[in-house]
């Protein structure tokens, strides 16, 4: 009996390896083969459970994103070596200082990281977000974020489990794509597209009275048809200079056609926007006595304003386009 009581205490201690060695056909013979029976079905569970660790761990080890497991709490249970190259950081120093993997969140992130965080607990599906990270090196990287919190056999959540991918590069196509689709590719200005949702974003906005300056790039056909397109477009990238400077930096300023461009000032009245158009006017003389040996810019300017009031924006783009056409009218009989 003192034999077996010391055998359970080494199965206790996790000793399962040596077996018990009572050979007797008593009852004390009948629990000895009992506790032999169980010694070697815990010996192989726990073997199972020891080749099913190392089999994820020999795929997470390898896998190239940052698998983590975290308690409720914060604190690290587990971390892939994956993180060092994500994140700078290796896998010792995450361990010995959990709070790192909040403290690399990017501050205008960290209010919605850890509102997941504490969101994910109520999750039965995988959740997933995106946020900044601020590497050990101090460079800045796009983390995607999949997580599922791991319930016990009561249904209390004892863990959170994360992939977390580099995506970096892919934010950063995608930045260009709407970049592009939003400009103008000749000029760089925005484009027809941009200026569209920006006037659906000022109706009944509260940066009333908004301005609008159409502009109409005098003689770009007859350059194009004479001296060719090349000649036209160096035109164009001129007068959207020119234009670009003498606005500010709240005015939005796009290319919504071939030779006719629209800027769309918020906050702003109708003597102030008067006092823009005199200073794109005064510029186009000045580049023109600057630039005697290029072709010679001459830019028409029509200014509505909008001070709200059931006067839409796109009716103020209307009078301001008519008042350009005019003003257009009187430079040809002048000239």
């Amino acid at each position: 009996l003192k034999y077996l009581v010391g055998k359970a205490r080494s199965f206790a201690a996790g000793e399962l390896d040596r077996p018990i060695r009572v050979k007797t056909t008593d009852e004390i013979g009948l629990l000895a083969a009992t506790m032999e029976t169980m010694r070697q079905s815990l010996r192989a569970s726990r073997k199972d459970l020891e080749d099913s660790k190392e089999l994820f761990k020999t795929i997470s080890d390898v896998a190239t994103d940052w698998i983590l497991w975290q308690t409720p709490h914060g604190e690290i249970v587990y971390t892939s070596p994956a993180c060092e190259r994500i994140t700078g950081y290796t896998e010792q120093e995450l361990l010995e200082n959990p709070g790192l993997v909040k403290k690399m969140v990017y501050p205008e992130d960290l209010e919605q990281w850890t509102f997941h965080f504490h969101d994910v607990k109520k999750q039965q599906e995988p959740g997933g977000n995106e946020f900044r990270i601020v590497t050990k090196q101090g460079t800045i990287k796009w983390i995607e974020h999949i997580c599922l919190p791991v319930y016990d056999e009561e249904d209390v959540c004892i863990g959170i489990r994360s992939s977390n991918s580099d995506i970096t590069s892919r934010k950063k196509i995608e930045a260009q794509l709407e970049y592009l689709s939003l400009r103008d590719k000749l000029t760089d200005l925005y484009n027809r597209a941009f200026l569209e949702c920006e006037i659906e974003r000022f109706e009944g906005s509260r940066s009333y009275p908004v301005t609008i300056l159409v502009a109409d790039l005098d003689g770009l056909k007859l350059v194009n048809d004479t001296l060719g397109h090349k000649k036209g477009d160096e035109l164009l990238t001129a007068a959207s200079r020119l234009m670009r400077n003498c606005l500010r930096k709240e005015d939005v300023l796009a290319r919504v056609g071939g030779d006719e461009f629209i800027a769309l000032m918020p906050a702003t009245d109708n003597i102030t926007g008067e006092i823009i158009a005199q200073r794109i006017q005064q510029a186009v003389d000045e580049y023109n006595k600057s630039h005697r040996a290029d072709l010679p810019l001459g830019i028409s300017i029509g200014v509505a304003t909008s001070v709200g009031y059931g006067v839409s924006l796109e009716e103020t783009i209307r009078r301001a386009d008519d008042l350009m056409y005019q003003h257009k009218r009187e430079r040809k009989r002048m000239s």
